[in-house]
């Protein structure tokens, strides 16, 4: 979100924008999901910084479950308050509701490049993003990582996204591919 309206606000003033880059990131429709189905998103999100082989608590997690085995067994988390795991999983509520609530973006007149996480649930899938997408009229050039969303900037799909953004900013210096151009103010 703050990558594409930087980029907006930026070509709206008459400036380059030499690449915008989202990763598994899209404005979707209003009321998607419910603030329940947030939570219980960011809370089975969050053992993944527990240390191999903790047993997890059944699913759906709850913060009374959660909390206890990050502050003994998280490799992040270890130590902290109670005060503070709940000021994380607040913020991690938070925006992924401030990301539902981007359903608007501002117009955008150069291309967009988008890794895509493939392990997704059937409903977040890169069609879908794509479908999420052609509302603002962006041209895409689309990249799928074989990851989920959590795993985006783990060691494999993040060597792929340097690779990508290595070759689309080399074959933009070059002249190969084209950058959103700087306009004249007041065209």
């Amino acid at each position: 979100m703050l990558a594409y309206e930087s980029a907006a606000l930026l070509r709206e003033a008459g400036e380059e924008v030499s690449l915008l880059a989202v990763i598994d990131a899209m404005p979707l429709p209003s009321g998607y999901p419910e603030p329940d189905e947030i939570e219980a998103e960011v809370l089975r999100l969050m053992p993944f910084d527990l240390e191999p082989g903790t047993p997890l608590p059944p699913l759906p997690h709850t913060r009374a479950m959660l909390f206890p085995l990050l502050r003994e067994h998280g490799r992040l988390f270890a130590g902290f308050s109670d005060a503070r795991l709940t000021a994380m999983a607040d913020t991690a509520v938070n925006h992924v509701v401030l990301a539902h609530g981007w359903q608007q973006p501002s117009p955008y007149d150069g291309p967009v490049t988008l890794f895509s996480a493939t392990q997704v649930p059937s409903y977040l899938t890169t069609p879908f993003k794509i479908v999420a997408w052609g509302r603002t009229g962006v041209r895409l050039d689309i990249h799928e990582l074989d990851c989920a969303h959590s795993g985006v900037l783990d060691p494999e799909p993040a060597r792929r996204i340097g690779e990508v953004l290595e070759t689309v900013l080399r074959d933009r210096r070059t002249g190969s591919a084209p950058a959103s151009a700087p306009t004249p103010k007041g065209e």
